[in-house]
């Protein structure tokens, strides 16, 4: 798991007081490449597809925490997860997930037992 505390200022909104949405996409994107590093044990990969669901607006000024985990690792794709919400859990600003697939150039090492030395 990968957990990242994030302040949200003033200079990032879409609209009046709201941060925009491609804020948190992108912080997504960056969090889940650096859980994606770590759990593999920086291996080569990619990001092949990043969906994130907003669920509440996201005020400006914000402090929340965005947490990202490992879902699964099948072959070559390693499928991840994560949520943005308030600090104390009680809101989900966005959800997402993210499928990584790991370069074909690592294809003879064992990635299952890379993965599985992680957990």
């Amino acid at each position: 798991m990968v957990v990242a505390n994030i302040r949200f200022g003033t200079k990032v909104n879409g609209h009046k007081g709201i941060v925009h949405g491609g804020v948190a996409s992108l912080l997504f994107d960056d969090a889940f490449g650096f859980a994606y590093f770590l759990a593999s044990g920086m291996l080569l990969g990619f990001t092949a597809n990043l969906s994130v669901n907003y669920r509440a607006p996201l005020p400006e000024g914000t402090d929340a925490v965005m947490r990202i985990y490992v879902q699964g690792v099948e072959g070559r794709k390693v499928k991840l997860v994560g949520k943005l919400e308030s600090e104390d859990g009680s809101k989900l600003y966005s959800e997402a997930s993210a499928l990584y697939i790991i370069d074909r150039s690592m294809k003879k090492m064992d990635v299952g037992d890379v993965f599985a030395k992680k957990k």
